[in-house]
């Protein structure tokens, strides 16, 4: 079953920072989380997201992707303490959620390595 959950992100509009929501699930591989809702708002509304932010949703999706863990629930911890001033580089670099995913594919090998050292 597809999980889809709201997010407000970091935006430009008339060149000023705010928020806009945006909605993701589960993204396709070949394309970023929010790509057509970023065409939308563009088109339709004049509000632009940056590329450092569409980047990171990569960033992230391939981080969900590598661990085992399901997207919008790495989203839920990374996103969820954005401000219209925040950069993308302070919710990869920065964010503790991030950290401690990054964290567990360590903890994984490393269990993953007692394991096998204990079975010989």
């Amino acid at each position: 079953m597809t999980q889809i959950k709201e997010f407000k992100i970091p935006c430009s509009i008339n060149n000023q920072g705010s928020t806009v929501k945006v909605y993701m699930g589960n993204p396709d591989p070949d394309h970023n989380p929010i790509s057509h809702q970023v065409e939308f708002l563009s088109k339709e509304r004049g509000i632009a997201i940056s590329q450092e932010i569409l980047d990171t949703l990569d960033k992230l999706k391939e981080i969900a992707s590598e661990n085992g863990v399901p997207f919008v629930e790495l989203c839920e911890y990374a996103l969820k303490s954005l401000t219209p001033n925040s950069t993308a580089t302070e919710i990869t670099k920065n964010n503790e959620a991030v950290k401690a995913i990054e964290s567990t594919k360590t903890d994984k090998s490393e269990s993953k390595n007692t394991e096998n050292t204990e079975s010989i």
